[in-house]
């Protein structure tokens, strides 16, 4: 189960999964201290988004899977006041989401940007990346992803 799960990257909130350390380019091996058959779940910011999805994909989930769920949780929780829908604001001072997810062993991505009135900008990137030909949608586009 692990050792099958592809390496996939979310990056709303730069959080990155791979099925081990092996995965990695060797500069990046030699920073983390974990043995080399167990999954990595990595990110920039957010230990809560990180752990999550660490937990998942220990307990079987897929990557993907693992990823949506650690960046849904820092879209909920507004994480530092910049993710979400209560984050930021762009320069019309309005809240519009991005996101993207990318399965690193297909390269498939799929990616929304300038979403409004979406609370999981994750979740409508995760959806382009299945059910589109396209690779990144936006505003309105993008927001019919939210829906289906």
């Amino acid at each position: 189960m692990i050792e099958n799960m592809r390496s996939i990257i979310g990056i709303g909130l730069r959080l990155l999964a791979v099925s081990s350390v092996q995965a990695l380019s060797p500069k990046t091996q030699a920073v983390i201290r974990q043995p080399q058959n167990l999954p990595v779940v990595m990110n920039t910011w957010f230990a809560n988004a990180a752990q999550l999805s660490y937990d998942m994909v220990l307990a079987g989930f897929t990557a993907l899977d693992s990823i949506e769920a650690g960046c849904t949780l820092c879209e909920d929780l507004q994480c530092d006041g910049t993710v979400g829908y209560g984050g930021s604001v762009d320069s019309f001072g309005d809240v519009s989401l991005d996101a993207l997810i990318m399965d690193a062993e297909t390269h498939d991505v799929g990616a929304v940007t300038n979403l409004r009135n979406v609370r999981h900008a994750i979740s409508a990137a995760r959806k382009v990346l299945h059910y589109s030909t396209h690779t990144l949608l936006s505003g309105d586009g993008g927001e019919y992803f939210s829906e289906v």
